[in-house]
């Protein structure tokens, strides 16, 4: 019972490979009418103010269906300013996932209630953490280029061994379980 529990904090209601991946149709469907997103490895590479292409693509679209802003961590007001205004997405600097601040400030920006919103990022840890207790959905990708620094990378393994203890298949796209919504 405790480790279901726990597990739920931790469980995103879809996993994909990547942005890109995420259908526009289906988050419409569960009413979504606002995404937030991370920026560093969900949007653009860390050390990079270049969005693929592919995510280029997706994010024109979405932009003509819901609202968009960016919820990073990044402490650098410049770089998130670079990528938001090349983007034209708002977004907020320093939210400090797991904290829900900064998913609050983006619902109060966007106008929105929690049930609207839903949250793409890389981070099981972060993104993921943040979704779940803002009580909004959780959508995780893989980065786009991982990191190599050593820290990171035990992050990551830590992160994905917990998506397996939880049953889950990381980054492999999946229906939630039944109850995933709430």
């Amino acid at each position: 019972m405790r480790r279901r529990r726990f597990g739920q904090w931790l469980s995103p209601h879809r996993v994909h490979r990547s942005l890109a991946e995420i259908d526009l149709d289906e988050l419409a469907a569960h009413g979504i009418r606002g995404i937030l997103m991370d920026l560093d490895d969900t949007l653009c590479p860390r050390d990079s103010s270049v969005t693929p292409e592919p995510i280029m693509v997706w994010l024109k679209a979405a932009a003509e269906r819901f609202q968009l802003f960016i919820v990073s961590n990044n402490f650098s007001l410049e770089r998130v300013r670079i990528v938001s205004d090349a983007l034209s997405i708002p977004g907020i600097h320093g939210a400090q996932k797991p904290r829900r601040s900064g998913i609050n400030h983006a619902m109060t920006q966007l106008g929105l209630q929690r049930h609207e919103l839903v949250l793409i990022g890389d981070r099981l840890l972060t993104d993921v953490l943040a979704s779940r207790r803002a009580g909004i959905m959780a959508i995780l990708v893989e980065p786009i280029l991982a990191e190599r620094r050593f820290l990171s990378l035990g992050v990551r393994l830590l992160e994905a061994n917990l998506l397996r203890l939880f049953g889950e298949t990381p980054f492999q796209r999946h229906d939630p379980p039944a109850g995933a919504d709430s």
